[in-house]
């Protein structure tokens, strides 16, 4: 209890009064300095946006598509853009026609232009045999082919059958040379012409080996430039082609 003749204690002193703090960034209420700011709910801090409401995440932006070099055989041709593109997915995407020609392209021509060459010279030089020596022919088919003058072929006759059927393949020879030159320029009528040409060219020569053997030499070159001629890339080659003209 209190003591009785002791001076009454002192009433402590009231608390200052207590300023509100300036407004400063980092300077907040329960904020230490230096510490960031908080933002009022709701409000994104400045220059930063605020998130989706998506539901959904974002993912960033695709790679564009790829170019080829400069140079290529498929340069300029339009970029592959991926799957589910209209026309461009996998049931409506065509590869990009090339433009640069094939390497079978120029083989075909050269077999074609080195067999006509020489079924040309082989052909002349027959004819030319008969023409100078008739008889000798004839000797040489009563000696092996005795029915066929029983039939009365005569040497007036065989020389002749000889010259027409000479000429005949001398001038097959020219037009197939002039159908590689338009062949090797692009020409696609000059192709399907050089193959149909090629291909009995080839079986007619595999005949022939029975009764003339030099023939033989037409059918390894036939051969070559029908396959030729008939590859994927060059049947694209020559579309390019005929779609760059139109």
């Amino acid at each position: 209890g209190p003591t009785y003749g002791a001076p009454p204690a002192a009433s402590p002193s009231p608390d200052p009064p207590v300023q509100a703090p300036v407004d400063q960034p980092g300077n907040q209420p329960g904020n230490q300095p230096g510490a960031p700011v908080q933002q009022p709910w709701g409000q994104q801090p400045s220059g930063q946006q605020a998130p989706s409401s998506s539901p959904y995440p974002t993912y960033p932006p695709a790679t564009p598509p790829y170019q080829p070099p400069p140079g290529s055989p498929y340069a300029g041709a339009a970029p592959y853009q991926g799957f589910g593109d209209p026309g461009r997915g996998p049931q409506g995407w065509q590869p990009p026609a090339p433009t640069r020609r094939p390497g079978a392209v120029l083989a075909a021509c050269i077999a074609t232009w080195i067999a006509s060459g020489l079924v040309a010279l082989t052909m002349i030089a027959s004819v030319a045999a008969v023409v100078a020596d008739p008889d000798f022919v004839m000797d040489e088919m009563r000696r092996t082919q005795p029915e066929a003058l029983e039939q009365g072929i005569t040497s007036d006759y065989l020389v002749g059958a000889v010259a027409v059927m000479g000429g005949f393949v001398v001038l097959w020879c020219l037009v197939a040379c002039v159908l590689a030159v338009f062949t090797l320029r692009g020409r696609g009528w000059a192709r399907i012409l050089l193959l149909v040409s090629a291909g009995v060219a080839g079986l007619l020569c595999l005949v022939s080996v029975l009764v003339a053997p030099p023939a033989v030499v037409g059918v390894p070159a036939a051969a070559l430039a029908f396959f030729c001629l008939l590859r994927s890339e060059v049947a694209a080659w020559f579309a390019a082609r005929s779609r760059g003209r139109s």
